[in-house]
């Protein structure tokens, strides 16, 4: 009869993101996993199976909970462009804390290219953070905010990719009230 797990995979998994989020999946090597997850080794591969099935487990813990965070910023209420500025808003981390950026979009420019089955969790994840983009969208459409020169299915792509553009560059910008005007200028484009 096999040990009992001495640890709760989830929460595993969770250091496991931590760590390959602020290293990138090359430069996490398995001694640091193992450490900063407070496993063994076998036990890692006895649960996750390799470093890049553990990887891909805390990519889509990720994804679950950025999605969510995404659906609750834009849930949409009475104020649609005030909605998506607080998105593009929460790019920016505040003074004083780490500067890591989005993990998916770290993930994309580190494996997407390389990566087919990380590039497929990658399009999926943001396919749905589109959708939710078009619909928030199509809201300050009808509400007369948001201008009508774009579907709002382009529109929800030229946003996603500002939103991407602002983790990347909040990473090395340390001059928040510059962002926060990139933000903002992302914005007047799409307002009518």
């Amino acid at each position: 009869m096999g040990r009992l797990k001495e640890f709760v995979v989830e929460e595993a998994v969770e250091k496991a993101c931590d760590l390959f989020w602020a290293r990138g999946y090359e430069a996490t090597s398995l001694n640091e996993l193992t450490e900063g997850m407070h496993i063994q080794r076998a036990s890692l591969y006895s649960t996750f199976g390799s470093k890049a099935e553990l990887f891909q487990q805390a990519l889509q813990q990720y994804q679950r909970k950025s999605l969510k965070r995404v659906e609750e910023l834009l849930a949409t209420g009475s104020d649609p462009l005030d909605s998506l500025r607080q998105l593009l808003l929460s790019a920016i981390p505040e003074p004083g804390t780490l500067r890591q950026g989005c993990f998916c979009v770290n993930v994309a420019i580190e494996l997407g290219p390389h990566d087919p089955q990380i590039a497929q969790l990658l399009e999926a994840h943001f396919e749905r953070v589109h959708a939710i983009l078009g619909r928030t969208i199509a809201a300050g459409q009808a509400q007369g905010q948001l201008t009508m020169d774009l579907s709002p299915r382009e529109a929800g792509a030229y946003l996603l990719t500002c939103l991407s553009g602002l983790h990347v560059a909040a990473k090395t910008t340390t001059d928040e009230s510059q962002l926060r005007r990139h933000a903002e200028r992302m914005l007047r484009t799409l307002q009518v």
